[in-house]
């Protein structure tokens, strides 16, 4: 289900260090899947030396939805800004305008954006720049994800300030593979065994889901640095329709402002209970992503 509250619109500009030149940077390792309580890393370098970059997969439940994260010393930098990047995959595919995170990891350079197919969890976007919130709208801006697809022989980023530049993925059955298998595990951890996941039929759904959503609070350090976040959360739905717990799987962020986030959810929010293939209620795991977008 997607659930879109503003228009993500053309952004103002601001300096950034030059890359050097158009880099395509071929592999410099293999592939490797990181494993986590709350998410899967899949991850490897493309390059060396100054031009080294890695290039992350980080998935936070077995439903079709990454986050793309790309750090090295070339990549752009910045304090958590939202910028509109054409970003494409695949050999000869036009890149698409898609919003992007443009923050920093030590001396490197950091850019996140949100990967998913059309059937991923619940995601809700919300946009500000300097004259205020955006204005509600169903189309006519830069995507705030791309849709998963199908040939990812090939990356390609630009982020109009610097050079492109094109990673060289390579084939990547086998590594997504050992990215699903980690994926499927993950529940394992959140107080469901496998029989309890092999009932469930029909996924939870959110009822009064903008009203919802339109609760949650970033917290107010983010909001006072204009800090654009993609925050990932869980929580388990009971066979009554109710969260009895609420996680923030990413960032890592102290209790309080946790508090803030999963408050909706545990105070008011409603939920259609899963179902087993009997039509019974069961309790299972529910995930969503809420991606906070600051231009300016």
């Amino acid at each position: 289900m997607r659930i879109f509250s503003t228009a993500l619109a053309a952004l103002a500009s601001f300096a950034v260090p030059q890359m050097a030149h158009a880099a395509t940077l071929d592999p410099a390792g293999d592939w490797q899947v990181e494993t986590a309580p709350e998410s899967c890393r899949l991850f490897r370098t493309f390059g060396s030396g100054a031009q080294a970059v890695i290039a992350n997969f980080y998935a936070y439940g077995p439903d079709g939805s990454y986050r793309v994260t790309l750090t090295g010393a070339n990549v752009p930098r910045n304090t958590g800004k939202a910028r509109v990047w054409q970003v494409g995959f695949g050999d000869g595919e036009e890149p698409q305008a898609v919003v992007a995170i443009n923050s920093r990891s030590g001396d490197s350079g950091m850019v996140s954006f949100h990967l998913s197919d059309e059937g991923a969890t619940y995601r809700f976007y919300r946009g500000w720049e300097v004259s205020g919130w955006l204005n509600e709208s169903t189309g006519g801006g830069p995507e705030p994800e791309l849709v998963w697809p199908e040939d990812m022989s090939r990356l390609t980023l630009d982020s109009g300030e610097t050079e492109e530049m094109v990673l060289n993925l390579g084939p990547m059955e086998t590594p997504l593979l050992a990215m699903h298998e980690c994926q499927a595990q993950l529940p394992l951890g959140w107080g469901f065994d496998e029989a309890a996941l092999a009932r469930i039929a029909i996924a939870p759904a959110l009822l009064d889901s903008r009203d919802t959503m339109m609760q949650m609070s970033m917290p107010a350090a983010m909001v006072m640095n204009h800090v654009s976040v993609i925050a990932q959360l869980r929580m388990t739905v009971n066979e009554q329709g109710r969260a009895t717990d609420c996680e923030v799987q990413s960032p890592v962020l102290e209790a309080r402002a946790t508090r803030d986030l999963c408050r909706p959810f545990m105070a008011n929010a409603r939920f259609e209970p899963a179902k087993d293939a009997d039509g019974n209620a069961v309790a299972a795991p529910f995930r969503l992503h809420y991606t906070y977008f600051i231009f300016d």
